[in-house]
């Protein structure tokens, strides 16, 4: 997660990271949030990257 964070936040997206709790990780994962107005460019980002394997669309 942190290497495809740093991959948008160097193309100029905006992104909210929120770590699982280490306690529970079992029931909660990690996540990170991109702005609205800036999904599209992200996934462009993504997909020239090969790493859509790693994403998901509003928690589907």
């Amino acid at each position: 997660m942190d290497m495809i964070g740093k991959n948008l936040q160097m193309n100029g997206i905006d992104v909210q990271w929120n770590y699982a709790d280490v306690i529970d990780a079992e029931n909660e994962r990690s996540t990170m949030f991109v702005k609205k107005e800036q999904h599209e460019q992200a996934l462009s980002i993504l997909t020239s990257l090969d790493l859509l394997d790693f994403t998901t669309q509003n928690g589907k």
